[in-house]
């Protein structure tokens, strides 16, 4: 079997033409897309060469979709589990972990979490190795106290690394009011911006609905949280601290609050703020009041495209304020970004507006093809369309 193609697509970390490559495997096998398209030593090969070239984890994850074993060691004799441990890469390790079978994971995470120990004992707090140590004492039910948890989010203080997000995830996975409480104190002890970053972060994640319980554990204290972000929100001068609180705050408070809460930072210079003024807004529509779809009207014309896909998403459902935004939504297919045109079509869709069946061939052909930008949410609109047809 000639592999070169297949590398090279891994060597320039282009996931739709490895996805493309792999899908043409199984046609000249004749087999479904959910079969193996690759023998275990080619299998082997591939994915040692996507999990040590630095690229997307997507990459390792089409792999495995397509058979590769995630415990065969790569052609060195090395455990791929281990090296991405030993390298702090905590996304690929979890798409590993995540196709091993069930009855070998935890195993298998163990021996990540000593290889992330030891290489932090050895050659010290690589980018993303607390990032493994924290996600396997996680994934075992046994996570860090929240302060050991700060220390080690802080060590890099970068809000968009590994070593962030799965310091933060604990309380995601976890939500109390204790935690509430203590990140109120971090918040208000603060030495640092990064501090007061992670703190906020933590009523992000508590937030995020992955719990394992059956209620919802926030209803407890979700206005304690609201009551805790609104003086943030109104006095934050960090922007990173600020966007992040305002999706907080849209998720704990009273609908009747947002509008008031937000609304002043509608003309922030920073796009992440405005973008998050969006999302909130959009709780905001299920009372009678004008403002919100007209600061979302405003937004959707913004020069930063992230702002712009924010208020058309808002826009999505029906709402209580009487406002027709599909008009705006139409226009909105003439944008020049994929994704404000795809958050303009799901607004139409959602509607039942009749242009949407045109929109969204016209769309679909915007598309370069399949597993590119945009297909899969191509794919999810056509379903819906046709289950309203039927």
């Amino acid at each position: 079997m000639d592999l070169s193609p297949l590398l090279a697509a891994i060597d320039r970390a282009d996931v739709p033409a490895l996805c493309r490559l792999l899908d043409a495997r199984r046609d000249g096998r004749g087999v479904g897309p959910g079969a193996d398209a690759l023998p275990a030593g080619a299998g082997a090969v591939l994915l040692a060469a996507a999990v040590r070239g630095g690229g997307p984890a997507d990459l390792a994850e089409a792999l495995l979709v397509a058979g590769a074993d995630p415990l065969r060691a790569g052609p060195d004799g090395e455990d791929l589990v281990e090296w991405a441990a030993r390298h702090g890469k905590d996304e690929v390790l979890d798409r590993l972990l995540c196709r091993t079978p069930h009855d070998l994971t935890a195993g298998a995470a163990e021996r990540a979490l000593r290889a992330a120990r030891r290489a932090l004992a050895e050659a010290g707090p690589l980018p993303g190795r607390w990032a493994v140590v924290t996600s396997m004492e996680t994934r075992a039910g046994t996570p860090a106290p929240p302060d050991e948890l700060l220390r080690r989010a802080l060590v890099h203080a970068d809000p968009a690394g590994e070593d962030w997000s799965a310091c933060a995830f604990p309380f995601a996975r976890f939500p109390s009011a204790e935690f509430l409480a203590w990140a109120r104190a971090r918040y208000a002890d603060a030495p640092s911006v990064a501090q007061r970053r992670f703190a906020v972060e933590v009523l992000v994640s508590m937030g995020l609905g992955v719990w394992d319980a059956e209620d919802d554990p926030t209803e407890e204290f979700a206005p304690e949280a609201a009551f805790f972000l609104r003086p943030v929100i109104g006095t934050e001068p960090d922007g990173h601290a600020l966007h992040r609180a305002i999706h907080a705050y849209a998720w704990y408070a009273e609908r009747a609050d947002v509008a008031d809460t937000v609304l002043p930072h509608r003309h922030h210079p920073e796009p992440d703020v405005r973008a998050a003024v969006a999302h909130a807004l959009g709780y905001a529509r299920h009372r009678p009041d004008p403002r919100p779809a007209a600061a979302l009207t405003a937004l959707a014309a913004d020069a930063s495209p992230r702002v712009r896909r924010c208020a058309l998403r808002a826009f999505a459902f029906p709402a209580a304020d009487g406002h027709d935004p599909r008009p705006l939504l139409l226009a909105a297919l003439a944008d020049p970004d994929l994704d404000v045109r795809l958050s303009a079509l799901n607004g139409l869709v959602k509607h039942g507006d009749t242009h949407a069946p045109a929109a969204l061939e016209r769309l679909a052909a915007d598309v370069a093809g399949r597993y590119e930008p945009g297909w899969l949410e191509i794919d999810c609109l056509r379903d819906q369309l046709r289950l309203a047809a039927s």
